[in-house]
Parts: C-alpha cells; structure tokens; sequence
C-alpha cells in the first residue's frame, strides 16, 4: 500500500485483504491491478474487504498510478 495513496486515505490499513473492487472479485494481486484499471482516477469505488476476520467496505476515489 502506498503512503498517502487514496486507499489509506478511505481507511484501509495494512493487513486488510481485498475481496472485491466495485463488484469484480478480486483473488489476488493482478487481479486488484486489472480490476483497478478498468476505472479512471478519480473514480469513486466500493472496496470489499476483511479485517481481522470481519467484512468491510469502503469507498475508494481513485488516485492516478
């Protein structure tokens, strides 16, 4: 995660694993960068999340990468 990025800006935290990106399933890392792709900066998406065993979700503005 990027210091500063846009996901620590809408409170994810290191150790939270994504799930979903705006509806897509994400299980994996290439998967999150294809799913990520496919929106434009600026962007706001839903980002489903576990942390600590618990479902999350947060709304992310997309930030350029």
């Amino acid at each position: 995660m990027q210091q500063g990025g846009a996901a620590e800006a809408a409170g994810v935290i290191e150790g939270d694993v994504i799930v979903r990106l705006a509806g897509r399933q994400i299980a994996g890392a290439d998967e999150l960068v294809v799913a990520y792709r496919e929106h434009n900066p600026g962007d706001t998406v839903e980002v489903e999340l576990i942390r600590e065993g618990r479902p999350l979700t947060v709304s992310v503005v997309l930030a350029s990468d």
